[in-house]
């Protein structure tokens, strides 16, 4: 019979959430101090895209 390892398996789970709250605060932060200047520089990158 084979046996489960319970713990490993929620550590599985719940390393990619540890790695992925900080860069999501991360970002967060970033919008709310640049959101302004971020929005413009992606607007300009699509013009730029579309253009060529």
């Amino acid at each position: 019979m084979a046996r489960k390892y319970q713990r490993a398996n929620r550590m599985n789970w719940l390393m990619p959430v540890l790695f992925a709250l900080p860069l999501l605060c991360l970002a967060g932060a970033a919008l709310l101090l640049w959101g302004d200047q971020l929005r413009d520089l992606i607007n300009i990158a699509v013009k730029l895209a579309v253009i060529s």
